[in-house]
């Protein structure tokens, strides 16, 4: 799948590694297949109606942990250029570009990236995946801006 490209091509590109949520779809997929055990013993043993309840249960916390886990991984998946001109943040179709005179400050805390605006609110924040791939990626693009934004301060 290729990646948004900058309006200029000078700018450097960070994407974060994202690690895939096997866990959870497992978690997820044990559960429902647990679900569909418990919906079948009620409907070929004429099991108590209580297998039905608990069947029923597993499957809605299978989809709801599934759900939530896809939910989690696409929401980890941003591109972030940083060129001369501007940072520009890329998240699916949509983009941002913010100048470097909108831009004052970047912090990295509780794995989330917050680009600061000039008037101390954060122009945007991009959540981290909880990895050491992805920690040291967004120390990187920390000290990427840090630099663009020292840098800016000279001219």
């Amino acid at each position: 799948m290729p990646s948004p490209v900058p309006a200029d091509r000078a700018a450097s590109r960070f994407r974060l590694p994202i690690e895939p949520p096997t866990r959870q779809l497992l978690i997820a997929s044990l559960a429902a297949i647990a679900g569909a055990c418990q919906l079948f013993a009620w409907a070929l043993a004429r099991l108590p109606w209580f297998f039905l309840v608990l069947g029923l249960f597993l499957i809605g916390i299978a989809l709801a942990i599934a759900l939530a886990a896809l939910v989690r991984h696409h929401r980890l998946r941003w591109v972030a250029y940083v060129g001369p001109a501007a940072l520009t943040v890329a998240r699916g179709n949509r983009r941002k570009a913010f100048s470097w005179t909108e831009v004052a400050a970047v912090r990295y805390a509780d794995f989330r990236l917050r680009v600061m605006g000039s008037d101390g609110r954060p122009l945007c924040t991009l959540p981290v995946d909880r990895t050491r791939a992805a920690d040291a990626g967004a120390g990187q693009l920390r000290q990427a801006i840090q630099a663009q934004l020292d840098g800016s301060d000279d001219r």
